[in-house]
């Protein structure tokens, strides 16, 4: 129907595995394929890799077609980052990657998150379903709960009241200053679950086989 074929590599989430669209596609695959591309570039870091490993055998005519779906799809990318507004490029960007990552599956991020900083399930659905909060967000409250010494309550409290000055405005409340020894524990860390996160896909991505398959 599309007349083309399209196949999809990501270093971050699907590794080796390609997703193909060919002539035959009906309208609602090729919509779910979409979707895979939006989940994909929304991480940063990977957007300019994500185009360059587009790899397409493309009849002439179509290559408007896929001008606009690449168009799209990095448009709605640039617009769904969110501003996390620390101060710190770097830590803005590491976030975003951490928010993307979690998104896959909230509910072991959910369950990591609760076990790693001692806090219950319930308390990280109310902070996401009730304050509204982006995955991002409710780990770094929770960081800066732990580097703070601060009950997460407290963090909620400041957050609820400065919400629209940013995290380093949230962060410096809660007693972390920027520049201070506390603040580099904050981005070393975000840069650390960053890293953990994209090799953890990265394995799931492989463990679900090396082969070929179009999609149907």
């Amino acid at each position: 129907m599309y007349g083309f074929y399209f196949a999809l590599y990501s270093p971050t989430y699907y590794e080796n595995i390609p997703f193909v669209i060919s002539k035959h596609t009906d309208k609602r695959s090729f919509c779910s394929f979409i979707i895979r591309c939006i989940t994909v570039v929304l991480d940063v870091n990977s957007g300019m890799f994500f185009l360059s490993q587009v790899i397409c055998l493309i009849k002439p005519q179509n290559m408007k077609n896929l001008f606009i779906i690449l168009l799209s799809i990095f448009t709605y990318s640039a617009s769904a980052q969110i501003s996390f507004n620390t101060g710190n490029t770097q830590l803005d960007s590491d976030l975003n990657i951490i928010n993307t990552n979690a998104n896959l599956d909230f509910g072991t991020f959910k369950n990591r998150l609760s076990v790693s900083y001692n806090v219950s399930e319930r308390k990280i659905k109310y902070m996401r379903v009730s304050l509204g909060m982006k995955a991002g967000e409710i780990y770094l409250a929770l960081e800066i709960s732990k580097l703070s010494r601060r009950p997460i309550d407290d963090i909620i409290t400041i957050y609820r009241r400065d919400k629209n000055k940013g995290w380093g405005y949230i962060a410096k409340q809660a007693g972390i200053k920027p520049g201070s020894a506390e603040f580099h524990q904050l981005k070393n860390n975000a840069n650390s679950k960053k890293n953990k996160s994209k090799r953890k896909n990265k394995g799931k991505g492989k463990s679900k086989g090396k082969g070929k398959g179009k999609w149907k």
